[in-house]
């Protein structure tokens, strides 16, 4: 397991940059406080940008059962930051309900999480496996 995690940790240099873009982008896009960037960037980058880091992600399979389920907590987390930037989209250019925003919003949450959970892991994982032996 400890070659399939330090292979592992390669791939994810390799996801890495890509990740941070779509974060960038989305931040950005906030920041810039005009609904027509925010819009574009939800609509057609950021959609891009995640389908792009899906494929690479999705054509690497680990050989070990415990890497595998690190790399699908990870997979899971760009997917459902995905479906809530296209709830958050849909809210900001149409008319929403209250529910409908905070639904947008738990979304993107869920995916902070999943981040946070697959984080939390690979740390574990790279104590145990690396640093402790």
């Amino acid at each position: 397991m400890k070659d399939d995690f330090k292979e592992y940790l390669n791939q994810v240099g390799i996801y890495h940059p890509l990740n941070n873009e779509i974060i960038n982008i989305h931040t950005e896009a906030g920041l810039a406080k005009d609904s027509k960037v925010l819009a574009k960037a939800l609509s057609e980058t950021l959609p891009a940008k995640s389908n792009a880091l899906l494929e690479k992600m999705k054509a690497y399979t680990p050989k070990t059962t415990e890497v595998k389920e690190l790399h699908n907590i990870f997979i899971k987390a760009v997917e459902l930051r995905k479906e809530a930037h296209a709830q958050l989209h849909v809210v900001l250019t149409k008319p929403a309900t209250e529910s409908a925003v905070d639904a947008a919003f738990a979304k993107l949450d869920e995916s902070d999480a999943k981040f946070d959970e697959f984080l939390t892991k690979a740390e574990s994982m790279k104590k145990d496996l690396i640093d402790g032996k």
